[in-house]
């Protein structure tokens, strides 16, 4: 297409690239975060007790639950920059921009 070689930068492209580059760099302290709080229960840091073990299981299986989720963002978000033109025409551009 000759768009894709002289037109503009695709404002949809763009915005996918920066949530890309944010989900890099949010995505392993997340799931650090995840395991701590679950650990520290597990192990007695912060919780023990029948109560301790009952939610350390139930955040267990949510965390797991929650890293499969996270571990399938980044190739979401990459399959969707795939799909997107890296240049549009200018009038394409700011339809995208607009919202159209």
């Amino acid at each position: 297409m000759g768009d894709e070689q002289t037109g503009v930068r695709n404002p949809v492209r763009v915005e996918l690239e920066a949530l890309k580059k944010d989900l890099t760099n949010h995505v392993e302290d997340l799931k650090k975060k995840l395991h701590k709080a679950s650990k520290d229960v597990g192990e007695r840091k912060s919780w023990a007790g029948k109560n301790a073990k009952a939610w350390h299981a139930e955040i267990e299986g949510k965390r797991r639950h929650l890293r499969t989720l996270i571990d399938n963002l980044l190739p979401a978000v990459e399959a969707r920059i795939r799909e997107e033109p890296e240049k549009i025409s200018p009038q394409a551009a700011k339809h995208r921009h607009m919202g159209i």
